[in-house]
């Protein structure tokens, strides 16, 4: 994608200003995913870093170029979170139960009260990601209004 700045022929100001809004809603949502790094399984981590690399990747996209490209690539990374949250609920409450409650030094009930204290994340992250589709929506609606009266 072409981070290049947008010059201010090609791009309205009210097209910019959308921009801003979706870039630091990006950015807000790439933020509310670091305290999930390393709480739970490699795989949960893993995928967590990469929801959080590709919010911050459309934050500057949005913020320096707010192409058509890079709304549709915001709306969908949202998506893509929205639909995955399930599975990292499922993933991290599993690794919790199938933990052996025999171990010496485990406090089950501490791991208990690590999961029910992410949840509030996990829903501040379906949120946020709610709103970039949101805004990547409107946004592609304007774009397409504006090059619609045009024509």
């Amino acid at each position: 994608m072409n981070h290049a700045h947008a010059d201010a022929a090609g791009t309205s100001r009210t097209a910019r200003i959308w921009g801003w809004v979706g870039a630091a809603v990006a950015l807000a949502t790439s933020l509310v995913h670091l305290p999930m790094l390393g709480e739970h399984s490699w795989v949960v981590s893993i995928l967590v870093a990469a929801m959080l690399i590709g919010c911050a990747h459309c934050s500057v996209c949005l913020f320096r170029n707010p192409t058509v490209s890079a709304w549709v690539l915001t709306g969908a990374m949202g998506a893509i979170m929205i639909a995955l949250h399930p599975v990292l609920m499922s993933a991290m409450s599993s690794s919790m139960g199938g933990m052996d409650h025999s171990m010496p030094g485990m406090d089950m009930g501490s791991m208990g009260h690590s999961m029910g204290s992410m949840e509030p994340w996990m829903t501040l992250m379906i949120v946020f990601a709610a709103a970039e589709i949101v805004v990547a929506v409107a946004a592609l609606g304007m774009i397409a209004l504006r090059r619609r009266a045009a024509r």
